[in-house]
């Protein structure tokens, strides 16, 4: 079974044809990832909350921007554990 995939360095219409091992394989990293993100968002979230983070405004902004990255991240691997996955 071949399962087509986008590449980002190609442009939108070519595919690149991989075996439903090598997908799979992709798959359960991507799900790694966005578990680590999840965790890793979780804990800034928690030090942003923390009553002590308020007090220090520069530390706040880092941790906020932090999280805000790994959002990012997040969104991102989601979509390809969603795209990855209809294949």
């Amino acid at each position: 079974v071949l399962i087509t995939l986008r590449r980002t360095v190609r442009s939108p219409d070519e595919h690149v044809h991989l075996p439903h091992t090598q997908i799979q394989i992709i798959v359960n990293e991507t799900e790694k990832l966005v578990t680590q993100l999840e965790r890793e968002v979780w804990q800034l979230e928690q030090q942003i909350a923390d009553p002590a983070t308020a007090a220090d405004y520069l530390l706040l902004q880092d941790l906020c921007a932090q999280a805000e990255e790994k959002r990012d991240a997040l969104s991102k691997a989601e979509d390809r554990w969603l795209e990855l996955s209809e294949e």
